[in-house]
């Protein structure tokens, strides 16, 4: 699919509530980008992207930050994104000082 760059917007913190034994701590990492696909959430429509880390596949909300870097590195078509290696990061929106998860694509 043909993705746009576009303007950023913050993207949303999520709170894990204590004993969730479900939640882990986010660690930066290096994965493999297997797919990217539309999910219809019930805040509007999300771009969610599968990665292996290691043996562990993790599904990842997409934002735009990290959409535009993954168009600049590989192009506006998302299906040459896949095998692609990219480092997860965490860090704090400058303008909205909110953290995030991005992808850094490694070249």
């Amino acid at each position: 699919m043909k993705r746009e760059k576009s303007e950023i917007y913050p993207t949303l913190k999520v709170t894990i509530e204590k004993g969730d034994e479900n939640a882990r701590l986010f660690k930066d990492m290096q994965v493999v980008l297997e797919s990217v696909k539309d999910i219809n959430t019930k805040h509007g429509e999300k771009v969610v992207a599968t990665v292996l880390a290691g043996e562990e596949r993790l599904q990842v909300f997409v934002n735009q930050t990290s959409m535009n870097a993954l168009i600049d590195a590989f192009g506006d078509n998302d299906e040459n994104w896949t095998g692609k290696i990219i480092n997860l990061k965490k860090k704090k929106d400058k303008k909205y000082s909110q953290e995030m998860i991005v992808f850094e694509p490694v070249a």
